[in-house]
């Protein structure tokens, strides 16, 4: 027994010891005055620059004007105090009272986090959150979260709790490159801060727990029921009376009837400007820096005229111009008030002529008059269906696409090979995950989704005879100094496909524009290759897409549901063709593709084309009512017909019954 004690006693002195030592240890790695290499430390002028903001330029040099886009800094005396309530109420009710870390949290969510063996639960304060935001990137590790404690506690040795408050406030990112509570009151309010209701307040409030997902006017239920608990937590906590309360909680969320659309081509310039700096976007537009652009600045106010006016229910409209040329992005604009330029989504039959038919002409498996079946066919277990099962049986590869028919596309990429198709998309930009690896893929069935510039790039890369080249935003950016940290410079690209290959798919895609599902720009150009893609089934349709070009310019159109789907009669084939007819008459390219030296044209016996499926070369028995002339690749020329020419008979004509018995030499 006594040995039994001796043991406990030292195990507990060991355990204590050991507590104390980590506790030590602890209070040292948290304590900011303890210089540790390589932990960032706290930088004043960092918080300084939230009263800066980095200045955006079009093409032509003029400043690119958007109050809701830019961030605007504003005194906390000018903020109500029921809306600086609301984000203490949900975000760090001890706010008031602990030193930049409330520990009593930290140990509420370690606890919570082990009953449900999970890390979703934070314990961030407000000082912490606006360390996070404006010194750290937001990468979840542990070195990060001590910097961020240490830097926090920092905060608060130099600066009073106002002063803290009005810092984060105007650092809060709400989504969609809309920064600090002066920009969300315009965005999603049309209001000055200072006017801001209680349901207001409370609504920007749970916004920033997730501002893709709570964006009222993409996810409303989801923005108002997280608002009601914000209204409780400010009830429970005494913030608000009874009355404010019930009123706010009764109430409707009263978004802005003029509603100020993101200026999405400054989201795209960020974005690339964020790889290229290696700094997050809020970092970027914490400093002046002067972000030149190659937004051409007509086309892109007519391009968000055009989405402002097509308002579709539980949808949004996105519209990406580039210059096949220079492959610089023209305009970018989008209803979207989120992420619109990376937003990936399923691209349907848009990815036709990538999957399926160019790497089957690259491979010489088929020329474009090519007849392929199209009937109900069985792909070990997987059976496509055509648009309203409707089958031509016979078709060329050529109308097949122009029609965007399943059955067709499904067969050649089975031809082609999986891995084949995935290889070849790969070097025009769509980098399709190696588990999109079924048959599927023929029809646009990518797991990860396709943004609308990378729909846009892969069809220049057919406008640029094959050569891939991935399209810029970014001209541009001059730090306050004048030093120039980037100036985009030409790249020739990259030969992705042979310019016989991109012709071919470029004339398949023109007969889309005369007798295929994008007819509608037919009517207009003649100089336009366009295709169609529409993602849905009989209850709704998801995506829909129309992406034309010319020698010129490239046009992407996309509509995508917001949430579940959107009407049926939303489709590929009409109001996204509508839109892309409308941006290609204000761009009036008039030039004309050339047919480049691969590519030969030559006439094929009629007769036999439509008679047995078989292309040949017409000779000079075909009489020319019988003859089509098509284009065909050098690389890959069909075989000359084979014919007997008839003429009277004589006797000479038997030869089975001579044999050769001598010669004669000249």
């Amino acid at each position: 027994m006594k040995k039994f004690k001796k043991i406990l006693i030292a195990s507990l002195v060991v355990f204590i010891s050991l507590s104390l030592a980590l506790a030590v240890g602890l209070a040292v790695l948290l304590e900011p005055n303890v210089k540790i290499s390589g932990f960032a430390t706290l930088d004043i002028q960092k918080l300084e620059n939230l009263k800066k903001n980095s200045l955006f330029y079009y093409a032509d040099g003029e400043k690119i004007a958007d109050g809701a886009q830019n961030r605007e800094y504003v005194s906390l005396s000018e903020i109500p105090s029921h809306a600086q309530n609301a984000f203490i109420a949900v975000e760090d009710k001890r706010f008031y009272s602990h030193n930049g870390v409330d520990y009593i949290r930290v140990l509420g969510a370690i606890k919570n986090n082990l009953i449900s063996n999970s890390f979703k639960e934070g314990a961030s304060t407000i000082s912490q959150q606006l360390i996070k935001n404006t010194h750290l990137k937001s990468e979840k590790t542990l070195s990060r979260k001590v910097q961020e404690i240490r830097i926090a506690r920092s905060l608060e040795r130099i600066y009073d709790k106002n002063e803290i408050l009005e810092m984060y406030l105007n650092a809060l990112n709400f989504g969609g490159n809309i920064y600090g509570i002066k920009s969300a009151s315009k965005a999603f309010f049309d209001k000055e801060v200072k006017n801001l209701s209680v349901s207001d307040g409370a609504t920007l409030a749970g916004i920033i727990n997730s501002p893709t997902n709570l964006n009222p006017f993409s996810h409303y239920e989801k923005c108002k029921n997280r608002r009601d608990l914000v209204l409780k937590r400010m009830y429970e906590q005494k913030s608000i009376n009874k009355s404010d309360y019930e009123n706010a909680k009764n109430s409707e969320i009263e978004l802005a009837k003029r509603n100020i659309f993101v200026n999405q081509y400054i989201n795209g310039a960020l974005d690339e400007a964020s790889r290229i700096l290696n700094k997050e976007k809020n970092e970027i537009l914490l400093h002046d820096y002067k972000i030149k652009t190659y937004c051409n600045e007509k086309l892109q106010s007519f391009a968000q005229e055009i989405v402002n006016a097509n308002k579709i229910k539980n949808a949004d409209i996105s519209v990406s111009v580039v210059s096949n040329l220079s492959d610089e992005v023209l305009a970018f604009a989008s209803t979207d008030n989120l992420d619109a330029v990376t937003l990936c989504r399923q691209p349907g039959s848009t990815l036709k002529p990538f999957a399926s038919y160019a790497p089957a002409l690259e491979k010489n498996l088929i020329y474009p008059c090519s007849k392929i079946l199209d009937e109900r066919t069985n792909f070990n277990g997987y059976s496509p269906k055509n648009y309203k099962e409707k089958y031509y049986g016979y078709i060329s590869a050529k109308k097949a696409l122009a029609l965007s028919l399943n059955v067709p596309s499904v067969k050649l990429l089975e031809s082609v090979g999986v891995e084949n198709s995935l290889y070849f998309m790969r070097k025009i930009g769509l980098n399709i995950a190696p588990s999109d690896n079924e048959l599927s893929l023929a029809l646009g069935g990518v797991f990860d989704g396709i943004t609308l510039n990378g729909l846009c790039d892969a069809y220049k890369t057919l406008a640029k005879n094959g050569v891939y080249n991935k399209s810029n935003f970014l001209k541009e950016i001059v730090d306050k100094n004048g030093k120039v940290l980037f100036r985009s410079k030409t790249n020739k690209g990259v030969r992705s496909m042979g310019d016989d290959t991109a012709f071919l798919i470029s004339d398949m895609l023109n007969e889309c524009t005369k007798s295929g599902t994008a007819k509608k720009i037919g009517y207009e150009f003649d100089n336009v290759c366009a295709k169609t893609g529409t993602v849905g089934n009989k209850n709704g349709n998801t995506d829909a897409y129309c992406v034309a070009y010319t020698p010129r310019y490239t046009v992407a159109v996309r509509i995508n549901a917001k949430n579940g789907l959107m009407d049926n009669k939303i489709s590929g084939g009409n109001l996204p063709t509508r839109l892309a007819v409308s941006l290609l008459k204000f761009l009036n390219d008039d030039s004309q593709f050339t047919v480049p030296s691969s590519v030969i044209s030559v006439d094929i016996d009629g007769r036999i084309y439509e008679k047995n499926n078989e292309v040949l070369i017409a000779d000079g028995d075909t009489l020319p009512k019988d003859r089509i002339r098509m284009f065909f690749s050098k690389k890959n020329m069909p075989r000359q017909k084979y014919t007997v020419t008839y003429q009277r008979r004589s006797i000479l004509d038997d030869f089975d019954n001579f044999e050769i018995v001598d010669s004669l030499v000249d």
